[in-house]
């Protein structure tokens, strides 16, 4: 049996509709290299597919997967707390250093509707899950890394908080971050600045989108994200 055939028996297995509530895609249809995974952890070695933890209230929690998306920005949505650990400075979580870009590479996947996970069309989620045994586990490889070098406050409407957010991405070699739906970054450094709402992306809008010098980037990452691993010596107070 092909992939999808594998797929579709395990899919057999459920009884509870999840079947007629996801499409299988795969990776000539998603069109791209890399389905993309978040973490403030660089060790990750393999990633298993588990039961989900959120606690949305219409989400599946039957099917155990890996949640990755074919943009960083529907993995920040899914992953929805990277506003929290920027204005936290949640050093012992391992912010200081940005968030780790996982990449998978031409994996059949997943696309739930929204009965099984109600905010799939702002973060175009998928699942890598366990249809045969080889994918109990997916190999885990980090092409790269980003990290937030302001936030701003622009707005509050009906509870909602509007920031405005200058993120700066290192691309491994020979690898792409797909960071919009219409902007591809090749491997090195670059800088740009989007819109961010609890609720929702400007998913087609990045503004001042540049690429950085190898110096320019290290000066920027040594001011903005390892400066929150600084610690006053003692002589700052004698």
């Amino acid at each position: 049996m092909n992939d999808k055939e594998l797929m579709e028996k395990y899919l057999s297995n459920f009884n509870n509709g999840v079947a007629e509530n996801v499409t299988i895609v795969s990776s000539s249809e998603l069109g791209q290299r890399w389905l993309y995974h978040i973490s403030l952890d660089p060790k990750i070695k393999q990633f298993v597919p588990s039961l989900t933890r959120r606690t949305a209230n219409k989400e599946d929690r039957t099917v155990p997967r890996i949640s990755t998306a074919p943009t960083i920005i529907g993995c920040i949505l899914g992953y929805q707390n990277d506003i929290n650990e920027f204005l936290d400075n949640d050093v012992d979580g391992g912010w200081k250093g940005g968030w780790y870009i996982y990449g998978f590479e031409n994996e059949i996947s997943l696309l739930p509707k929204k009965k099984l996970l109600v905010d799939v069309r702002i973060s175009d989620e998928h699942w890598l899950v366990p249809y045969t045994a080889k994918k109990w586990s997916y190999p885990a490889k980090v092409i790269g890394k980003f990290f937030y070098r302001t936030v701003s406050t622009q707005n509050v409407l009906k509870g909602n908080s509007i920031w405005e957010v200058e993120v700066v991405f290192e691309v491994n070699r020979g690898c792409e971050v797909r960071a919009f739906k219409g902007l591809t970054l090749t491997e090195g450094y670059w800088i740009m600045t989007f819109t961010r709402s609890m609720k929702e992306w400007d998913t087609e809008d990045a503004q001042n989108v540049r690429q950085l010098s190898s110096s320019e980037y290290k000066g920027i990452k040594v001011l903005h994200a390892d400066m929150l691993s600084y610690q006053e010596p003692p002589s700052a107070h004698w």
